[in-house]
């Protein structure tokens, strides 16, 4: 499965518009790769999330004391195994 979602630009603070609050639009993709049992009861698989390793922020705050900002998670890879136990 392959998911790929776009967000758009966006400004942080809709009030004043300072330039760094600002973000430009990006791309995120995720991946999983995986196999499962012929009676459903595992599944294995190899997954990563933002796989173009994009670099972007998630929140941006402005006050009169500070400026702070929340990054996205970088590239992440890892592998899974699922069993129902029935």
């Amino acid at each position: 499965m392959l998911a790929t979602a776009y967000k758009d630009d966006v400004s942080y603070d809709i009030v004043r518009l300072p330039p760094e609050t600002m973000e430009d639009g990006y791309w995120l993709t995720n991946a999983r790769l995986g196999v499962s049992g012929s009676d459903g009861n595992w599944s294995a698989y190899l997954w990563g999330k933002n796989l173009g390793d994009t670099r972007y922020r998630m929140q941006v705050s402005t006050t009169s004391v500070g400026f702070a900002e929340t990054w996205g998670m970088p590239a992440t890879f890892g592998i899974g195994f699922d069993y129902n136990w029935r």
